[in-house]
């Protein structure tokens, strides 16, 4: 057995022993694991390990004891680098570490990435000052290698004595051959530490004791650096012996190293999202406070449990079919309902992603309450769904009484027709005749405004629909022109037209697109004032990607910039003096933006108060069929 790479370790805790023997043999060492102090004392006997761990707190015999009782055999006993493990973490407990004979200790929870860099470090240091013993330049040499620096105190003169690596790490003139004094050395030493490391000296050199500090220095160019000092190496410190000894080493790095860790621990702790650490075994290896408030459960409880046991996989094998999912994906998003001890209902959300470091693997989950996001989703669905079908009630009762109301009128104006021509004979007086003609045009009028609230009802509904087909362009425009001129309005102003003559053949539902334009001269020809003009002209320019131009110019009131929006919201009026004498319910422009939409078309308005409004309507290219030969 490679005696060199061989690790003791006694604990009783059958967990802990298989983690720390996990961790040791990835970094290549042999592990013997027992659970109590005397077969700890019997292993050492037979196999002489490189490195031992000790529990303090065993049955049979406590790790102090079987301490004790290693360093008393003499030989390798007294050489061999013992780690106590302890769950105290008190200056007297780590005094009577030291006092037992420990090399160094280390408190629980263990954090293994930092015992592997103090086993890494021990194995190392130890190692090489067995080889160095044959003779002082190997020594010095294998000094510079572990960067382990040796010194040694003499009583008789009280001076200190640092080899050539300790000069190095503690930042000395190499050159000076002189020794130092205990006041040089504590000038090196920073305010806050300096208690420290007079009571080590004062330990080791005035009562005996070898003992071990982690202190800051100052250097000579007044760098911070961290230093490792041991006295004893191994042997015990006598009151008669004239010389003690110890190491140095630089251990800056470790401790920034450390800091970080502490850092990273303390802001996932801390921080408000959930982080839990599982192993692929759904162990549970780290969880944050955060965590432990959304799972409702102590972090003891939760670092005894597997994640499995803990959401909704209720077997290992779902457990393992989601962790081959997340291993293949790199990352999934789940939500789960998990019920605290009280009932209460919440929803967490876990990311988690696939983590493989040290040939290990990993999932790191993190866990956010959504509870109240998920329920605020739930209410602007309801709600949306309300308002739609708050909409499409109103347009489905607009839509009935449109047609309760259209049938009567049909009867209405066909019947003050006849009366108006007099087809079954004379109606006695001249009065009569102008009330039927005025019957006749309000049920015109009257008419026209049911049939734009249908057609804008059914939109809306989604119950309009297109009659498509291929259409003479320029007939549908003088068509919608014919009639609004025959309109008694239309004869107080100049209704002019400016149509091209070679305009295409476009395809869409000819009745609506006539609707289109007869609403917006409609539009022009009531809010122009007598003796004004109203144009209506038509472009096709085949390089746009909207090539077809239809635009109602007039010299009417027009509108305000800001009053644009609102007259293309039905039912909506502009509030001015003119408009206000013009009866309408506002659907006309609201009623062409629909159509015009349903044709992939534009509709754009450019108007100014007092000087007019142009309405221009424009039709892809899409819609064009071909161009007229």
């Amino acid at each position: 057995m490679d005696r060199d790479h061989l690790i003791l370790i006694a604990e009783d805790e059958e967990v802990s022993r298989a983690l720390m023997s996990k961790s040791l043999e990835k970094l290549g060492f042999k592990c013997i694991a027992v659970d109590n102090g005397e077969e700890a004392l019997s292993a050492f006997r037979n196999v002489h390990p490189s490195i031992i761990l000790l529990d303090i707190m065993m049955p049979v015999m406590n790790g102090i004891e079987c301490c004790q009782a290693i360093r008393a055999e003499g030989g390798t006993g007294e050489e061999v680098p013992i780690i106590m493990i302890t769950g105290m973490q008190d200056m007297d407990m780590a005094n009577a570490c030291y006092d037992a004979g420990a090399t160094d200790f280390i408190t629980k929870p263990i954090n293994w990435i930092v015992l592997q860099h103090r086993i890494r470090y021990i194995f190392r240091a130890y190692q090489n000052l067995k080889k160095l013993r044959d003779g002082e330049s190997r020594w010095m040499t294998a000094q510079r290698i572990a960067q382990l620096g040796y010194w040694y105190y003499d009583r008789a003169l009280k001076n200190l004595y640092f080899s050539e690596e300790a000069k190095r790490i503690l930042d000395l003139d190499p050159h000076q051959r002189r020794p130092y004094s205990l006041e040089e050395y504590m000038r090196l030493v920073p305010k806050a530490d300096k208690a420290l490391v007079e009571s080590f000296f004062d330990d080791s050199l005035m009562h005996n004791k070898n003992t071990a500090i982690d202190h800051a220095l100052l250097t000579q160019d007044h760098h911070l650096r961290y230093v490792h000092l041991q006295t004893g190496m191994g042997s015990k410190v006598n009151a008669d012996d004239l010389f003690i000894n110890g190491i140095v080493q630089d251990i800056t790095e470790r401790k920034q190293y450390e800091e970080t860790l502490s850092i990273t621990q303390f802001v996932l702790d801390r921080a408000s999202e959930g982080v839990m650490w599982t192993n692929a075994f759904g162990k549970i290896l780290y969880v944050n406070d955060a965590a432990c408030q959304l799972m409702d459960r102590p972090k003891e409880d939760l670092l005894r449990s597997t994640i499995h046991g803990l959401r909704d996989f209720h077997s290992l094998d779902q457990w393992r079919d989601h962790w081959n999912l997340l291993k293949t994906q790199g990352a999934c998003t789940t939500e789960e309902i998990m019920a605290n001890n009280d009932g209460h209902r919440t929803i967490i959300e876990f990311t988690e992603n696939y983590l493989f470091y040290k040939n290990k693997e990993f999932n790191c989950a993190f866990m956010r309450d959504v509870t109240k996001r998920r329920q605020e989703e739930r209410e602007l669905i309801l709600a949306k769904e309300q308002a739609e079908s708050a909409s499409r009630s109103k347009s489905e009762f607009l839509a009935n009484m449109s047609h309760e109301l259209r049938t009567p009128l049909n009867a209405i104006i066909g019947f003050s027709s006849i009366m108006h021509s007099q087809t079954f004979g004379p109606m006695g007086h001249d009065k009569y005749l102008e009330y039927t003609l005025d019957i006749k045009e309000s049920g015109d009028h009257l008419l026209s405004i049911i049939n734009d609230i249908l057609d804008l009802s059914k939109i809306e509904a989604g119950q309009f629909h297109l009659y498509e087909s291929k259409m003479n362009l320029e007939n549908v425009l003088k068509s919608a022109i014919r009639i609004v001129r025959g309109r008694p309005e239309a004869g107080k102003i100049s209704l002019i037209e400016d149509i091209s003559g070679t305009l295409p053949i476009i395809y869409g539902d000819e009745r609506a697109l006539k609707q289109v334009v007869m609403n917006v001269l409609s539009n022009a020809v009531k809010f122009t004032h007598e003796k004004g003009t109203v144009t209506l002209s038509c472009h096709y320019d085949p390089e746009n990607d909207f090539p077809v131009m239809i635009a109602c110019t007039d010299t009417g009131v027009g509108m305000r910039g800001e009053d644009i929006d609102k007259a293309l919201k039905p039912f909506t009026q502009i509030d001015n003096s003119y408009a206000r004498r013009h009866e309408g319910t506002g659907l006309g422009l609201p009623l062409v933006q629909k159509l015009m939409d349903m044709h992939q078309g534009k509709l754009h308005i450019q108007s100014a108060e007092g000087r007019g409004t142009t309405v221009s309507l424009f039709l892809p290219k899409a819609r064009v069929v071909a161009t007229k030969a």
